[in-house]
């Protein structure tokens, strides 16, 4: 009440420093979309109301993260007949990661694997048919939404092996 305007802080790092441009910017209304912020990082912002004689003192501070950037999706690892074990690098600000396994360019998907909820690093991938070719990416995830995805990494199950014959014994007449 008594407010002709406000003044906004948004730092990363509590209010050591503030984002430039941000930095005890006056705004009138109720709300202002700050752009710039990197993807994957924790913000915090906080107000101050103003008018002609007075500022008051500052708000309760609000903490948000940002959607987290694509994650990196690595070589394959432990291929076999029947599974493999897919990899990727960790995101900055991801809580965890959705996984796509399809044997035919993300058209359909393989049974369990439609935006699979993993966490860590690398997740085993197992029922897959020997011989066959699939792909998987990723998508990060966060409190905020979810990243694009990933690169597509294809990956090749080991055929099995050839089931060798009884031997058959032909002599030659003379």
């Amino acid at each position: 009440s008594g407010a002709d305007g406000y003044t906004i802080e948004v730092s990363s790092d509590n209010f050591v420093s503030n984002i430039p441009g941000y930095d005890n910017l006056t705004v009138t209304g109720t709300s202002l979309t700050v752009t710039g912020l990197n993807e994957g990082t924790t913000y915090k912002y906080r107000l101050r109301a103003t008018n002609a004689s007075w500022t008051s003192a500052n708000s309760n501070t609000i903490t948000l993260t940002t959607i987290p950037p694509a994650p990196l999706a690595l070589t394959a690892g432990s291929i076999s007949t029947s599974a493999f074990t897919a990899k990727w690098a960790a995101t900055s600000g991801a809580s965890g990661y959705l996984l796509d396994v399809s044997a035919d360019d993300f058209t359909t998907f393989e049974p369990g694997y439609q935006d699979a909820v993993v966490t860590g690093t690398s997740k085993v991938i197992t029922g897959l048919t020997s011989g066959k070719t699939y792909q998987y990416r990723l998508r990060a995830t966060n409190t905020a939404g979810t990243s694009g995805y990933s690169n597509s990494i294809a990956v090749s199950v080991l055929a099995n092996a050839p089931l060798a014959n009884t031997a058959i014994s032909i002599s030659a007449s003379g």
